[in-house]
């Protein structure tokens, strides 16, 4: 059989051709890889976190464990330590500074009412054994005399229960069944609707329900010096205490419904709309009050921005997730969110608060001076499925989250980013 030398020669061509264009993709990908690598250590560098002393750094040790950044095992983010703290389910935790201990972590277990106190990252000490069946949640302070105080709402008969836990901070009862310990309990009012702690601990914001009207009023730990701040026209708000001087109140959010979202100036009494008319209205307001993160329904879906409340612009973030899921840094330059792996087509965000969907999520950081994200950690196989709520973040940059599903306590170490010594 006779060959054709012009098929050969076509055969020849197209090999080669094949071959010129994988190596010129082969060299685009690396140049892409290199430059997402470079992009990411220069979000970092250029916009750093923290106090002057806190500068973030990248470490050249360590991997990430999101292939589309490591590019074939180059280092992007370093490792960072993501670890479970409680195997029982928690309400609430938070980070409160006590004498000789700054950043101690303090949290209440959901089905006991026991609560706990990590200090300095050691072990966990049990400071009550006070039975509180089925809390719904908790808020943490100190008084005047530096003593823990923990306002507990637990489920009874249906109803919020609400009651304020008076606890030395200076005892732990480890496995002690003794029921005559020093903790002080005094119940609230039944019809108090809203809560809110302020930025210093030391005092709380209560909305109160009045039947054709809605009272806020602020008072210290004992419960007492109330001061009336604003009368409202309903009673069901969602409020925040993120700046000294500024309270923060939402409408409930549902993807059908405008929302709205209102500040009171607690130093001249103004109560000053900053949102409106926004379907599914949810909101993360910056401790400097100066930015908000938010989302809006979008038929199925939604979206994620932030808006600068003095100049009222607003710029798109992504990946997206919900504000809730987010924690802002001290000095608001940044903030860090549980970001879901894909969202499915849904009426957000309530059948999420419903439980009808869940996610599974990784943790990112966003700069607000341009933008951009970077990702934190990606979780591990002994770690996925986790739908992620941030509870506080402390001096040595742990942050803390519990998974929605299961309750359970979560911490991101993100030292190995943000170097405290650095």
């Amino acid at each position: 059989m006779k060959t054709n030398p012009i098929k050969i020669i076509s055969i020849v061509v197209i090999i080669l051709s094949l071959l010129i264009i994988s190596v010129i993709v082969y060299q685009q990908r690396s140049t892409i890889v290199a430059n997402t690598l470079q992009t990411g250590k220069n979000i970092v560098n250029l916009f750093p976190l923290g106090t002057a002393n806190k500068k973030p750094i990248w470490n050249s040790t360590g991997s990430s464990t999101d292939s589309t950044l490591a590019g074939g095992g180059e280092s992007s983010v370093p490792k960072i330590e993501f670890e479970k703290i409680t195997d029982n389910p928690v309400a609430s935790a938070d980070v409160i500074d006590l004498p000789g201990a700054s950043s101690t972590l303090i949290y209440v277990e959901k089905a006991t009412g026991n609560i706990f106190q990590i200090k300095n990252s050691g072990q966990a000490e049990r400071i009550s054994n006070l039975t509180i069946p089925e809390v719904f949640d908790a808020y943490f302070g100190l008084d005047k005399s530096k003593n823990i105080r923990v306002v507990v709402r637990s489920v009874v008969n249906d109803q919020l229960q609400a009651v304020i836990l008076n606890l030395n901070n200076t005892t732990a009862f480890g496995t002690s069944s003794d029921t005559s310990l020093n903790i002080t309990k005094k119940p609230l009012a039944s019809n108090i609707k809203s809560i809110a702690i302020s930025p210093k601990k030391d005092q709380l914001l209560f909305v109160e329900d009045l039947g054709s009207r809605a009272v806020a009023y602020i008072t210290d730990w004992d419960l007492k010096n109330k001061k009336i701040v604003t009368v409202l026209p309903f009673k069901d708000w969602i409020i925040s205490w993120p700046n000294k001087d500024i309270v923060v109140f939402q409408t409930k959010a549902s993807s059908d419904v405008s929302g709205s979202v209102y500040y009171l100036n607690l130093k001249d009494g103004s109560f000053k709309r900053i949102g409106n008319n926004i379907l599914g209205l949810t909101t993360k307001v910056s401790p400097d009050t100066k930015n908000a993160i938010y989302s809006s329904s979008i038929g199925q879906t939604f979206n994620l921005a932030v808006r600068n409340i003095i100049t009222n612009k607003a710029v798109n973030y992504s990946p997206k997730t919900l504000p809730e899921k987010c924690q802002w840094f001290s000095n608001s330059t940044a903030f860090v969110c549980a970001v879901p792996s894909s969202l499915p087509l849904s009426a957000y965000p309530d059948d999420w608060y419903q439980g009808n969907i869940s996610f599974e999520d990784s943790i990112w950081l966003y700069y607000t001076a341009n933008a951009q994200s970077t990702l934190l950690h990606s979780p591990e196989i002994v770690t996925t499925g986790l739908d992620l709520l941030p509870q506080a973040t402390d001096d040595f940059y742990n942050f803390y989250f519990i998974d929605k599903k299961t309750s359970k306590l979560y911490r991101l170490n993100g030292d190995a980013v943000f170097d405290p010594g650095a």
